[in-house]
């Protein structure tokens, strides 16, 4: 991490402060976000950050990659299946642990506020869905909580014919699309019947719009997925505007997080889910030492 993110790293710490005495927050760093650049997104420890709520002015969602799943290990032949849409795939022990322990630490460091109702959403895959109970029943000893819905808009990107087979074989069509220009890439389909970038866009900013409406003014939690968030973090970081039609160049640098890290979004309460602000990838205590790969 260079000087200039550390130092950035530092004041957002020093922002969210310490949850467990914490009354009334402010909006300090509601204003610090939305000062940030908006291709950078500092990377915080959970361990040392308070989880700030909502407020009458500021809407904030924290955006949850799932625990670690069995997709996400190799199997017993020393393969690694691809998932994608595959719904049913389920959390390792590993994962159920990482969800745990998420829950206990949010049920420490979200700051307490006996009026605050907090609402915890999920994709409708297995593994979204476990990892939210998992968080749920140690929140809910501490705060207002409640379920809600679970969205199908919400799932993994497709990887079309690809899913539930080895990976590396899906190496070809990668290899093609690397070959287009940047804004081609964003909206074609990065493996043959997948889908593209601004197609999966399209669905999570449907589904994120609706809990925004539902539960406007609460605080929100969303268990999802790491290709979805990855591939919203583009609009987030104002990175579709910069993408060229004709030049074959990488993709710019997009938020990645490790299994049960999260991603802060602030809104103006009523504002369109695309112009959130990215403050914060909070990362769990799993991933201090993982490489980062945040715009």
């Amino acid at each position: 991490m260079s000087s200039f993110s550390s130092s950035i790293c530092g004041s957002i710490s020093t922002s969210f402060g310490v949850a467990e005495e914490a009354t009334e927050p402010s909006e300090s760093v509601g204003s610090f976000c939305s000062s940030l650049s908006s291709k950078f997104v500092p990377v915080v420890s959970i361990s040392h950050t308070a989880i700030l709520p909502s407020t009458p002015k500021i809407q904030r969602i924290y955006l949850i990659r799932h625990g670690e799943s069995q997709a996400n290990v190799l199997g017993a032949n020393g393969v690694r299946l691809i998932a994608g849409r595959q719904n049913e795939v389920e959390l390792t022990a590993k994962g159920v642990k990482q969800a745990t322990t998420l829950g206990e630490q949010l049920a420490k460091r979200v700051t307490k506020n006996a009026s605050q109702q907090i609402v915890l959403c999920s994709s409708i895959a297995v593994r979204a869905k476990s990892t939210r109970q998992k968080i749920f029943e140690q929140m809910e000893k501490h705060h207002n909580c409640i379920l809600g819905d679970e969205y199908e808009n919400l799932v993994e990107v497709s990887k079309g014919k690809y899913e539930g087979q080895p990976d590396g074989t899906q190496k070809e069509d990668v290899k093609k699309w690397d070959a287009l220009p940047s804004a081609q890439k964003y909206t074609t389909a990065r493996l043959q019947t997948g889908e593209s970038f601004k197609g999966v866009n399209a669905r999570i900013s449907l589904a994120l719009q609706d809990i925004v409406k539902k539960h406007l003014g609460k605080t929100i939690f969303v268990v999802l997925h790491h290709d979805v968030i990855m591939s919203m973090s583009m609009i987030w970081c104002n990175h579709i505007s910069s993408l060229s039609p004709t030049k074959v160049v990488p993709f710019p640098p997009r938020v990645s997080l490790g299994n049960c890290d999260m991603l802060m979004l602030e809104l103006t309460n009523g504002q369109n889910i695309e112009d959130g602000i990215p403050c914060a990838h909070i990362e769990s205590e799993d991933n201090k030492h993982r490489e980062k790969r945040t715009c």
